[in-house]
């Protein structure tokens, strides 16, 4: 028969199960739930649950009480982890589903101890008659209702060791190749809040970005990007507007999939002696073959920092003249080498 102590006992054992595989298997728990930067979070997890372990065996009703705790703490963070980005999400499901049970189970057994006033080790509360240690006939149930809970949750999750969705590989791939980083600021002599204004419109990017042919703003803070690549090539992209402060910040990022990964920011702030607005760019990009790619892309002009440089150059112009930046008498979409040194002396001579 099951009993409030016996059911305590395995409760214990459980935790001690429970922790050993997070701490020992938590890089493959955390690659199987779409989390594979939370391995440490997860070892975590595993010591806690090893030293709930140690409690229920001296002092069930803390003990347990304390994995009721742990539970919430678990719940909380699969939550967190049941992103729609996730490709995941199905496992994180069932996992929440199992924790939801095993809360459940621990918070029965917590409130069976509190009423029963037991507060004495498990070992001595065996040696307590069944009539008064007898389990909540809902407890009883919970042992199979647990087991069933678990072989689903197992089932859910299997193929853990299967290939990665394609857009989980692709941005492992991008966190591990090392990226090119740019920044660039510039002064611009026009107020914050029109300079603000004019790169919010995001469709207003290709009339001074040289590289960009057009951006498609698409809603909810998407947009569709398409560029000219080294040597004549074409590539698309979709971003996200992750951040948005007015007339102060702005943040992207590519989505994932995207031909160019990149994701960057552009802050504004007031020039020094009412001189304006700085625009400061920061952008991180992930060539497509690596390092040899960007090797490649500086032999045709087309490397980001030469970009944001003349772009900024480009906006400059445009905002405090308006003058249109053109590539009309230019194939190649490139100033010639005269024409960029004066362009370069006039906006020295303009921000000094």
């Amino acid at each position: 028969m099951m009993t409030v102590s016996r059911f305590t006992r395995a409760l214990g054992w459980y935790s001690v199960v429970l922790g050993a595989t997070e701490l020992l298997a938590s890089k493959p728990l955390a690659e199987a739930l779409g989390v594979p930067d939370h391995t440490h979070r997860i070892r975590m997890f595993g010591a806690r649950e090893l030293a709930h372990a140690a409690l229920v065996f001296t002092q069930p009703t803390a003990g347990v009480w304390s994995r009721v705790l742990g539970d919430v703490m678990d719940l909380a963070s699969l939550g967190a982890a049941l992103k729609p980005e996730n490709p995941a999400r199905a496992r994180v499901a069932a996992a929440l589903g199992l924790v939801t049970a095993t809360t459940v189970a621990d918070t029965m057994c917590a409130l069976s101890l509190t009423g029963g006033g037991a507060q004495n080790s498990v070992s001595t509360q065996i040696a307590v008659s069944d009539a008064s240690q007898r389990a909540h006939p809902l407890l009883r149930l919970a042992p199979a209702a647990l087991l069933i809970v678990v072989g689903a949750a197992l089932y859910a999750m299997r193929g853990s060791s299967a290939p990665l969705p394609q857009n989980v590989a692709q941005r492992r791939a991008r966190a591990a190749a090392p990226g090119i980083e740019v920044e660039r600021a510039i002064t611009i002599t026009r107020p914050v809040a029109e300079v603000y204004a004019f790169w919010r419109d995001f469709e207003n990017l290709a009339r001074f970005m040289s590289h960009l042919e057009s951006v498609h703003v698409e809603g909810g803070g998407r947009s569709h990007w398409v560029a000219k690549g080294p040597a004549g090539s074409r590539v698309e992209w979709d971003a996200l507007l992750i951040e948005e402060e007015p007339e102060r910040r702005l943040a992207w990022r590519s989505v994932d999939s995207s031909q160019i990964m990149n994701e960057g920011s552009v802050d504004f702030a007031s020039a020094p002696a009412d001189r304006g607005t700085e625009v400061r760019v920061r952008l991180t990009y992930h060539p497509p073959a690596g390092n040899l790619g960007a090797a490649f892309a500086r032999l045709f002009g087309e490397e980001p920092s030469q970009q944001v440089d003349e772009d900024l150059r480009h906006l400059k112009r445009l905002l405090e003249t308006g003058d249109e930046p053109t590539n009309e008498g230019q194939p190649s979409g490139r100033k010639s080498p005269i024409t960029r040194a004066l362009a370069r002396m006039y906006d020295n001579r303009r921000t000094a």
